[in-house]
């Protein structure tokens, strides 16, 4: 069965270290994306492959290669914000944007730009972009160079996963094999998936502190291992402490949200 979320840890042996003490966000490094449809996300273009691999001698695997364990934490820190539902009205506003959301963004600043009574207002451009964009979440890869854009929000009975990554381009080489698109998953096939990814992340990462401690010392990789089961066990509380979690958006900000969509909407500016 395909999950949603799909990962793979560098071999052990890979690690290296300068005498300092291997951390449990070092331990998890390896290889991920998300399988959805039809393209699927953080995987690299054959384009900008090709590319590296002329310029660099040597040739990257197509999925981003970084530390699981944030992606894990913004997936499962999102998951509040990310299954509260929009409300149908901000839905139907937004209808426009949602296979290539980043023109959302554009509208937004023309908007602005048009608006000189906030545009010169640094509190409140903050404050109105907060509203502006609070209706989805946004992935947070800024430790890419040419991070992707990928945002989630749901309705009712669906999780939504929208990437545009038109702009996403490396002198001129599209870096990402996803343009812009929009997928949708029920909101139990969510969670099945990304409790499936919790525990085979925290297997996994109790297997490698385990591996970890017999490594050789040439290495010069410290490893504290009670300190790393220790850690473990408080970051494998994490999911259920976000799914107990309550929302940060009440009824009273979502209302503020869809005033903001409203004026934008309804203004001349943008596509």
């Amino acid at each position: 069965m395909t999950r949603l979320i799909e990962f793979e840890f560098a071999p052990i042996e890979t690690l290296r270290g300068a005498g300092t003490q291997l951390s449990w966000h070092e331990l998890s490094d390896g290889y991920f994306q998300f399988n959805t449809e039809p393209e699927r996300l953080m995987v690299y273009s054959d384009a900008f492959l090709d590319r590296y691999a002329a310029t660099e001698g040597t040739r990257l695997r197509p999925q981003v290669h970084y530390y699981i364990a944030r992606l894990w934490e913004d997936v499962a820190g999102a998951y509040p914000d990310l299954m509260d539902p929009i409300p149908r009205s901000i839905v139907e506003r937004v209808a426009p944007y949602l296979g290539a959301w980043r023109d959302w963004q554009d509208r937004t600043e023309a908007f602005l730009e048009r608006t000189p009574e906030i545009d010169q207002d640094s509190e409140r451009v903050t404050h109105f972009l907060e509203l502006a964009h609070g209706w989805y979440q946004q992935l947070d890869a800024g430790y890419l160079k040419t991070p992707p854009g990928i945002i989630g929000w749901s309705d009712e009975t669906h999780v939504h996963v929208q990437w545009d990554n038109r702009d996403a381009v490396d002198d001129g080489v599209p870096v990402w094999c996803a343009g812009a698109g929009h997928y949708t998953i029920a909101k139990d096939a969510f969670f099945e998936d990304l409790k499936a990814f919790h525990r085979s992340f925290m297997a996994g990462m109790a297997n490698r502190i385990d591996a970890a401690s017999q490594l050789p010392a040439d290495r010069g990789v410290v490893v504290d291992t009670p300190a790393l089961f220790a850690e473990q066990r408080e970051r494998t509380a994490l999911l259920d402490m976000a799914v107990s979690r309550s929302p940060r958006r009440s009824s009273g900000t979502w209302q503020e949200i869809a005033d903001v969509v409203a004026r934008i909407c309804d203004s001349d500016t943008g596509p």
